[in-house]
């Protein structure tokens, strides 16, 4: 179930041109502890690791002269709005 949410979040960001990254590679691979024991909220080892994933990630999109870089996200309008912070609500999961 988690993967199928994950899977059409990202087809929606990837479809309106929003660079992604999926950590769950990264989080299979690891041994650590990556979630607290009472909820499903991220550990201080999964921020670590999602941490290191980005930065990972960033270096090897970031040129060399950052201030070059654009800010800011691509508008989206209100049903691709409602459809990304409410999953169901707007396009129907693939």
């Amino acid at each position: 179930m988690l993967d199928r949410l994950a899977d059409s979040t990202l087809a929606f960001l990837n479809a309106r041109g929003c660079a992604t990254l999926d950590l769950r590679p990264a989080f299979r691979a690891s041994d650590a502890k990556l979630y607290w024991d009472e909820d499903f909220h991220l550990a201080v080892e999964g921020h670590a690791l999602a941490a290191r994933e980005l930065a990972t990630a960033l270096e090897r999109l970031v040129p060399a002269d950052a201030r070059h870089v654009r800010r800011g996200s691509p508008a989206l309008d209100e049903a691709a709005r409602r459809a990304l912070l409410s999953p169901g609500a707007g396009e129907p999961a693939r």
